[in-house]
């Protein structure tokens, strides 16, 4: 995990933030968080319904303003209303539900909106519509589509593109698996992979698949009951199989297959989060076994 403090770009400092406040209905939903999220990561947030974490993402660029402490991007301060636009600008936040996000009468107008408002040039705004269209696999055909005839992956799709035609430095999702079948969840994360791969941006996502965790995050945060209870690497979180059962979360089902096999194979490392590492793993296991047989 980065510690390097000259490539932290968002800082939180005692951050808690409380619904409802001073109502019978007042709800904690952050308490005196303290976080820093690095250039280039890839993170995971984790945890149980309503313990925080889309509140807490929605910290991060300025839509929801801490009740005590600050958050801190690239030195901007959200409470700062003269430094909103800036804020935007470096961070882009895609909804659980796309379909919030979009509202022209087309996917291209939709893309292009930010991009009238930021008074970019016509032709320049054409070819970055299209270039991110491409980017996230969307056609011509879809570009020309009202956004409300699109299936739940193309919407997912539109509604970051309409993000990352803005190139922001940080790209936060909730939940972009939400909806989406399996073949729409592979490709969309194997879009977000290319985007962080190639350093396009830093990626903060909010998920409850742990096997997408797994797959893809390499620092994984842990909220339970407002607070950060677990950060660390993904071996590391997920290596604590016991605190996570505490907390009412899972493994990747994988793991706990390699746990069990472990029993009978002692050899086995159990520490294994991805069926592609558990398929080199078990190959790994099979090779030794039988040289060590042919020396019997």
């Amino acid at each position: 995990m980065n510690t390097d403090d000259t490539n932290k770009i968002i800082s939180l400092k005692n951050v808690s933030y409380t619904y409802a406040k001073n109502t019978p209905f007042a709800k904690k939903a952050l308490d005196d968080i303290n976080l820093d999220f690095y250039s280039n990561e890839y993170t995971a947030i984790i945890g149980a319904t309503g313990s925080g974490k889309s509140t807490l993402i929605q910290h991060l660029n300025g839509l929801l303003k801490p009740d005590q402490g600050e958050v801190l991007v690239n030195g901007i301060d959200t409470k700062d209303k003269k430094s909103q636009k800036d804020l935007r600008k470096k961070v882009g936040l895609v909804f659980q539900y796309a379909q919030y996000q979009l509202f022209e009468e087309t996917v291209y107008k939709d893309i292009e909106f930010g991009l009238i408002k930021r008074n970019i040039p016509e032709d320049q705004r054409k070819q970055r519509v299209l270039d991110t269209a491409k980017m996230v696999g969307l056609t011509q055909e879809n570009l020309n589509a009202s956004p409300y005839d699109l299936s739940g992956g193309q919407k997912k799709r539109a509604a970051i593109a309409g993000i990352l035609v803005l190139k922001p430095e940080i790209l936060v999702l909730d939940e972009p698996a939400a909806g989406l079948d399996p073949e729409g969840t592979r490709e969309l994360f194997s879009i977000i992979q290319n985007l962080h791969d190639n350093k396009e941006c830093t990626v903060i996502l909010v998920a409850h698949s742990m096997e997408l965790v797994a797959q893809y995050a390499k620092r994984v945060i842990v909220l339970h009951d407002s607070k950060v209870v677990m950060d660390g690497t993904r071996d590391e979180v997920f290596g604590n199989v016991e605190q996570l059962t505490k907390l009412g979360l899972d493994v990747p089902e994988v793991t706990k297959i390699m746990i069990k096999l472990k029993i009978s194979h002692p050899e086995l490392n159990d520490h294994i989060y991805t069926v592609s590492d558990a398929k080199e793993e078990i190959l790994k296991h099979i090779n030794l076994t039988k040289k060590s047989n042919q020396f019997k």
